[in-house]
């Protein structure tokens, strides 16, 4: 928009607003004094719940002028601009996007507004331009074509773009493939696999081959979840040797944008007809939920083929209220399976120090059955499904909070791609190990398992029982008549299992809060209590509820010297949040011993320049090459703000192209 509308009469000075772009977010705009403004959020289409997103232009100012714009009708109370956040901003002189210094902006409880929550922002425009303010850095439909026809136009050899179908306003739903080329003929070579159990030529080497989704941009508003996706695809097009392993190890399908039109409409959450698209994977229409629909089919296709197999779902999702990354994951119905589910998150806490398995949400919500993450999970069977949540605002750093910049949600995206690496390369050696107990650490040490603490054991009983277990692999053994004093292990089966040790000798009567994984080793130090494995399977009704009055005295003391992320208190096996009890006084708890990961250091990764940009044209600039952005040049900031982005190592988000 021009400084002055030629169709208006307004004069200078007099503020014009404007939401009708895409992405583009306006209510209602109420000129309050000649000083002050209310702006209002417009609904999602058709659906009035949702009012979080805003993205509007303001010009006809002059320059020097003052204001102040308040956004007075937000849907959530509960948002990060308690914890600091504050809107992006950019201008035509200034394209770069930057957020506003913290202390011009405010959000509280207006009573001018019946006690509702508003976000207010003191301005003083420094140059008489036409000024952009949004929710969150801003990601449309429209760069993501710029950016998949720039990919078109390199003819790379191991990826393909396909449009799998159009919305119900016409715009693509684009699948990018992405492997070796070896692979991508492989798939080519298997065609439209239907029926019910299509048989064609497996992999190279006669494997099944593993395919890999990651979608994003189901919530249009969520705009980071875009820039990961775009890090991604940088990272998994370039020459980094674990990008070139990845490919060769497995296929995968992005899938960038799920909802393009709610992302083209300005929609916070719903799409062209105000659904929620991630409550309808369990039944998707295909005249409502075109996407979601297509999608769906071509995973079931790609389930029924014998040469392939659906390995992992990644949806990546924002969060308004969080400052920390973290992971929804499936509850596994018994030990195995919540080791195969907590798999990637290990390996995404490894790879990037903004994710942790300590965060990782394992639910069962019955609320969230028509989630991807759990109606792709039952429709798959073996596949690990996850819904990856990342803050709108900030990470915590040291206790303090670090802002996002463009550059790096994109840098989370090339972190993930790591994490997919990793967790590929663990399951490829899990599948080649000889026998149980491989962990995804490469290293033999015992499953999730129910680990009877018996406090004040016999020390000498338990060293002899921890002698017993074999020192050379730390592989778990039975061994008749190693039990605690009045030990009955449950069920038909007798004894009990020590853990082992591999490079390092157990204590007598290690204790289950020192175990330690350092170097792929079992490491325990020293106390009165003992390890017990049970061998048993779940007791019956009378002993949960004997294990739950139990746990009262357990938990404690665990609780006390255990970080939560080692320590579940419940049965795996079970979803009813009981303990099985190894005997008598004895109270059983699902413990998983605290991992220290040794992952690649986030430092000294070399930057890159290369065929693929930022997402759009003024994120190019570089974060120290220009002397004052718009930010400052709005607010008139301090020279330093409270929130101001720490320096962060990351990998690069313009790789060469191999």
């Amino acid at each position: 928009m021009a400084d002055m509308d030629p169709g208006n009469e307004r004069p200078k000075g007099f503020l014009l607003f404007d939401g009708s772009f895409e992405s583009g977010n306006l209510g209602q705009v109420t000129r309050v004094n000649a000083l002050e403004w209310d702006v209002s959020i417009r609904a999602d289409t058709l659906n009035p719940r949702f009012r979080v997103w805003y993205h509007f232009s303001v010009s006809n100012m002059l320059a020097g002028q003052k204001a102040l714009i308040n956004v007075t009708n937000f849907s959530k109370t509960k948002s990060l601009y308690r914890d600091g956040m504050t809107p992006v901003v950019r201008s035509t002189s200034r394209p770069k996007w930057e957020r506003l210094p913290d202390k011009h902006v405010y959000y509280y409880r207006s009573p001018r507004h019946d006690g509702a929550y508003v976000l207010s922002v003191a301005l003083a425009f420094d140059r008489a331009e036409t000024y952009h303010f949004a929710y969150c850095y801003p990601y449309t439909y429209g760069a993501l074509q710029q950016l998949l026809q720039q990919l078109d136009s390199l003819n790379l050899p191991f990826y393909r773009r396909d449009c799998l179908c159009r919305t119900l306003q016409h715009r693509r739903l684009d699948v990018l493939t992405i492997s070796s080329a070896e692979n991508l003929a492989h798939l080519d070579s298997l065609g439209e696999c239907g029926g019910p159990r299509e048989v064609c030529a497996h992999a190279p080497g006669g494997r099944r081959l593993p395919v890999i989704f990651v979608s994003a941009r189901v919530h249009p508003g969520e705009t980071p979840s875009s820039f990961m996706m775009h890090g991604l695809i940088a990272w998994a097009l370039s020459a980094d040797p674990s990008a070139v392993r990845l490919r060769s190890l497995c296929a995968l399908k992005l899938v960038p944008m799920v909802n393009a039109d709610g992302v083209a409409l300005g929609n916070y959450r719903s799409s062209s007809l105000g659904v929620d698209l991630n409550r309808h994977w369990q039944s998707p229409s295909e005249w409502a939920s075109p996407t979601i629909y297509a999608l769906k089919q071509l995973m079931g296709r790609y389930a029924r083929a014998d040469a392939l197999k659906v390995s992992l779902c990644v949806d990546l999702h924002a969060h308004s209220t969080v400052t920390s990354g973290f992971l929804f994951c499936n509850a596994g119905d018994d030990p195995d399976g919540f080791e195969r589910e907590a798999a990637f998150p290990r390996a995404l806490g490894s790879a990037c120090r903004d994710f942790s398995f300590a965060s990782s949400k394992f639910c069962a919500d019955p609320a969230k059955a028509g989630t991807g993450r759990r109606a792709l999970s039952d429709m798959l069977g073996g596949a690990c499904c996850y819904t990856l949540e990342v803050s709108f605002f900030a990470s915590a750093d040291g206790g303090k909070l670090a802002p996002y910049t463009q550059r790096d949600f994109c840098t989370l995206g090339a972190r993930i791609g790591v994490a997919l690496h990793d967790y590929n390369l663990q399951q490829q050696q899990v599948t080649s190990s000889a026998g149980p107990g491989h962990s995804f650490l490469g290293a033999r040490c015992p499953n999730w398992a129910c680990l009877a603490v018996a406090a004040g054991a016999d020390a000498q009983r338990a060293g002899e029982a921890a002698n017993g277990a074999d020192a050379r692999t730390g592989a778990c053994r039975r061994k008749e008549g190693a039990a605690a004093p009045g030990h009955r292990p449950p069920g038909s089966q007798r004894g009990a299992a020590v853990l082992g040790a591999p490079g390092a000798r157990v204590a007598a009567a290690a204790p289950v809060l020192g175990c330690r994984v350092a170097g792929g080793a079992w490491s325990a130090s020293s106390s009165n209590a003992a390890i017990w494995a049970s061998v048993g399977g779940e007791p019956p009704a009378e002993r949960r509820r004997r294990a739950v009055r139990a746990a009262s005295t357990t938990a404690a003391p665990l609780a006390a010297a255990v970080t939560p992320s080692a320590c579940r208190f419940g049965w795996a096996g079970a979803k009813t949040g009981t303990l099985p009890v190894a005997g008598d006084g004895l109270a059983s708890v699902a413990l998983e011993p605290h991992v220290r990961m040794l992952g690649r250091p986030l430092g000294a990764e070399r930057e890159r320049g290369g065929a693929l940009g930022p997402p759009l044209g003024n994120a190019s600039a570089d974060a120290h090459g220009e002397a004052a952005g718009p930010a400052a040049g709005v607010a008139r900031s301090r020279s330093h703000s409270a929130h101001a982005p720490r320096p962060r190592h990351s990998v690069s988000t313009t790789p060469s192209v191999s």
